[in-house]
């Protein structure tokens, strides 16, 4: 297909890292060849994928996706930076390859975008969706700057980075996402934090992400280190927020390395209800079976009881 696109319309780069996702990567790059606002680069990178993933995605011949692929698997945040750095376009946009776009968002959000110039990162809403890509909730994120950069500093949920637009200058000055993050999760959230802290970022209140609740999705393989790193991200924060740099900038990895570990021991001595039984709790409400059956891994391997613990577990054995 090519592409005839409005005379002045800016690019949108595409930013789409994919890895064994079969039977979800045709409603992705569907959702994206089929947006209301045509004038995209796609740019899309198999990450090595055991499956049909590769295949699927070079049996597409429109002139607007771009393939780089990895002959060896790189992980999630290497293919993101990857792809990251080869944009062109003025703006640019995520999007995870289990997940799809509402065919009006980059219309909508590049238009929010043209209108502010002091806007340099939207989000939206998204509706979770489940594996046959069945509605089964919506999210709302703070609209405001204030308010989502409050939230993302108490340790909340400010946006579900997927559903992010952002200019491209903001990569010369926070970068792309730190190697620290590599295969442990929060990359993302660490991303986005250290653009909050430089960008005035908002949120579109009406879904246009619908996101998946995918068991074999990297986000979905639990453990307790991946949950200690949300804790690491909020001291980096803090450090930031007193000093104007963090020891990541400093390039005391190590060390940082010492705290996560610490962390780590810290919580499961003095909360672990908080630490596994809320997740289970999460993992019944968004029917994660997977969750559900690593956090209970989890707790076995750390000889984790509690009371409550069984009530929940009732429940759970008998969803599951």
């Amino acid at each position: 297909m090519i592409s005839n696109h409005e005379p002045g319309k800016h690019l949108v780069s595409v930013v789409l890292a994919a890895y064994n996702c079969e039977d979800y990567i045709c409603q992705a790059i569907d959702s994206l060849l089929d947006q209301t606002y045509d004038h995209l680069e796609i740019i899309i990178a198999d990450d090595a994928s055991t499956d049909a993933t590769r295949g699927i995605i070079d049996s597409y011949q429109d002139e607007r996706i771009r393939r780089e692929h990895n002959e060896k698997n790189l992980g999630y945040l290497a293919t993101c930076n990857k792809l990251l750095n080869q944009c062109s376009g003025k703006y640019i946009i995520f999007q995870d390859a289990d997940d799809w776009s509402e065919l009006t968002r980059i219309e909508i959000l590049s238009k929010m975008m043209e209108k502010d110039d002091k806007l340099f990162a939207v989000g939206s809403s998204i509706n979770k969706v489940d594996e046959q890509s069945v509605v089964v909730g919506t999210r709302h994120f703070p609209a405001t700057y204030e308010d989502a950069f409050k939230c993302m500093a108490d340790r909340g949920k400010a946006a579900c980075v997927g559903s992010v637009m952002f200019r491209k200058e903001i990569l010369s000055t926070v970068g792309v996402y730190r190697e620290f993050f590599n295969r442990q999760c929060f990359e993302d959230v660490d991303w986005l934090f250290r653009v909050m802290e430089q960008y005035r970022f908002v949120n579109y209140p009406t879904p246009l992400y619908n996101y998946r609740n995918n068991p074999n999705s990297v986000t979905s393989i639990f453990t307790d280190e991946k949950i200690v790193m949300r804790e690491i991200v909020h001291i980096l924060g803090t450090q930031r927020r007193e000093s104007g740099t963090d020891m990541l900038m400093q390039g005391r990895v190590t060390e940082l390395g010492l705290i996560k570990e610490r962390v780590i021991h810290d919580l499961l001595r003095t909360d672990p209800f908080h630490f596994y039984l809320v997740r289970l709790n999460r993992s019944i409400i968004n029917r994660n079976a997977h969750e559900f059956r690593s956090t209970i891994w989890n707790m076995m391997r750390r000889k984790f009881y509690h009371p409550k613990a069984y009530a929940i577990l009732a429940i759970g054995i008998m969803k599951y």
